[in-house]
């Protein structure tokens, strides 16, 4: 009887072994470390690294993938690559390009990888979670208070380098925030970016600062009228104050030629310019968002300035300009986040561009559908493949295969275990 036993056994383990080989390596991938800044500043855009290493040995041309999300899985961002072709074992890089959130706070984000299969179902193989602080912009006061030149009293040589010497009174300069400051001296007459100066970080709290000389050549004589501005070089335009400079001063400098004669100013053709916006029309669910890429091109004269504006919207609706400002040629995108308590209808949308004595239009057909989920997609908004859950994992068609057969394997051989047990106490019985 004991033979029997163990002749079954081993049986029984050949046939597992057999039809369930335990691999030694377990497949997948990990990720190893999250590259992340620890605050950003509310709806900037702001890069995530993902390092990881992957283990498929064996395996051949296994296709993973990548994805952040964050706990209501309304916001799914892909990386710059959708998904890699791996075999063996290695490691590589996601980059990922997010954009922050326009409600200050902690926001808590899932990084998760998977891949397909052989049998073409997706398998999550690791994931791990990581917060950032979204801080409010708080709008600062700014004064210029002197402009100085040299040559003195703001009168130039043509052709020949000068320097202006500007000193400014700040307050209300956050300490959440560092606030290295930009000054961008422009010809008021063509927009040319003549000159600029980058400070180191300005003290937080109230001040005054006197930025070093801004060098420039100017190269026609007469009458200039010039601009200076100031922004925060980290502030990105369209979230910082909306506008592209927190202050600026136009002002007006004489240049001379070096025997004190002076030329006339050029003149320019009439400055035009045309707006084309993708997509036209949009379907989104209630509480949803998305993109719209606004392409702002020079038509005719000098490239001036341009301001984007959008119609007179509900006071519960959110939207961003990036940038909000720029010279022609220039690219805009505007991102819209609706409430989820708003009326599912159809809206329209109205993006004004205002240039000097110029205005032009384009329009959106917004399409509300009253659900939570968003039922379009955006390029950086992309939904991602269904992620099944840890736990809701379901059987294969081959797994079933082997498991049946190795019920009717067991069920045979202790058919046959008690038929020989049986035969042998009758045997045993009938020699007795």
């Amino acid at each position: 009887m004991i033979h029997m036993k163990i002749t079954v056994f081993c049986l029984m383990t050949f046939l597992i072994m057999t039809f369930f080989p335990i691999s030694t390596v377990t497949a997948g991938q990990e990720i190893i470390n999250v590259q992340v800044q620890e605050t950003v500043v509310i709806g900037i855009r702001f890069p995530v690294i993902l390092q990881i290493q992957y283990d498929f040995t064996n395996q051949e041309n296994i296709e993973i993938w990548c994805g952040i999300r964050n706990s209501n899985r309304k916001y799914m961002v892909t990386p710059d690559k959708p998904s890699i072709m791996v075999n063996g074992t290695g490691e590589l890089q996601w980059n990922f390009q997010l954009r922050a959130p326009l409600q200050a706070g902690e926001w808590k984000l899932e990084a998760y990888l998977f891949h397909i299969d052989e049998n073409d179902q997706e398998q999550i193989d690791n994931s791990q979670t990581f917060s950032i602080t979204v801080l409010p912009y708080y709008e600062p006061d700014i004064e210029i208070t002197t402009i100085q030149s040299e040559p003195p009293d703001l009168k130039l040589i043509q052709g020949k380098e000068a320097s202006l010497m500007i000193s400014i009174r700040y307050s209300n300069f956050s300490s959440e925030y560092t606030w290295p400051l930009r000054a961008v001296l422009r010809d008021g007459l063509t927009g040319e970016d003549l000159g600029e100066i980058i400070t180191d970080p300005v003290p937080p709290g109230d001040g005054e600062y006197t930025f070093p000389n801004i060098v420039f050549t100017p190269k026609r004589t007469g009458e200039w009228v010039l601009q200076l501005g100031i922004q925060n070089k980290d502030c990105p335009t369209g979230v910082c104050g909306i506008q592209e400079f927190l202050t600026k001063e136009r002002f007006t400098i004489t240049v001379i030629q070096g025997n004190g004669a002076t030329t006339p100013e050029p003149t320019s053709a009439a400055f035009d310019f045309s707006i084309v916006l993708d997509p036209t029309q949009k379907t989104l669910k209630v509480g949803g968002y998305s993109s719209f890429y606004i392409d702002i091109e020079l038509q005719d004269g000098e490239s001036k300035e341009v301001t984007l504006y959008l119609n007179e919207l509900p006071s519960d609706w959110n939207f961003l300009f990036d940038p909000q400002k720029g010279k022609p040629d220039f690219k805009s995108e505007l991102v819209i986040y609706l409430p989820t308590n708003m009326e599912a209808g159809t809206y329209e949308l109205i993006i004004t561009a205002k240039g000097e004595n110029i205005e032009k239009q384009a329009k959106v057909e917004l399409k509300v559908e009253a659900d939570e989920t968003i039922s379009t997609t955006t390029t950086e908004y992309s939904t991602s493949p269904t992620i099944p859950k840890d736990n809701d994992v379901e059987w294969d068609q081959s797994t079933m295969f082997y498991i049946i057969v190795l019920i009717l394997v067991i069920i045979i051989i202790s058919g046959l275990a008690v038929f020989f047990n049986r035969k042998k106490q009758k045997s045993d019985t009938t020699t007795g």
